[in-house]
């Protein structure tokens, strides 16, 4: 694809409308998001990610509004297991190795319903 065809598709993306997984809600989840756990001293998703899940744009943290729980729960399972690594210093790698499976399902779901 040439410059101009990417610049087109990515403004197609960027134009369409999040709609988050209504059946999202996970008390879990919202804690471990917005709290951290302490025990395991996992710091919450929205030190980084915000507390609205936005990210801070292109090239930065992600956002992560409108993710399917399933396409959440893979990527932490891979970050975790050290099949992905293509986050800044291994900062989400070193995140995910601290969470549990139920954890992970947790965090996946609330984040799949935010904004709903």
């Amino acid at each position: 694809l040439g410059q101009e065809d990417i610049r087109d598709i990515a403004a197609y993306f960027s134009s369409q409308e999040i709609k988050p997984d209504a059946q999202g809600k996970s008390s879990a989840g919202k804690k471990l998001y917005e709290g951290g756990n302490r025990y395991s001293r996992t710091p919450a998703c929205a030190s980084c990610h915000g507390p609205n899940g936005v990210g801070n744009g292109p090239g930065g943290i992600p956002s992560l509004v409108g993710q399917k729980s399933g396409y959440t729960a893979k990527t932490l399972r891979d970050f975790k297991s050290g099949a992905r690594s293509n986050d800044r210093s291994g900062m989400m790698q070193a995140i995910a190795e601290k969470l549990s499976d139920k954890e992970i399902k947790a965090v996946a779901v609330f984040i799949a319903g935010m904004g709903s």
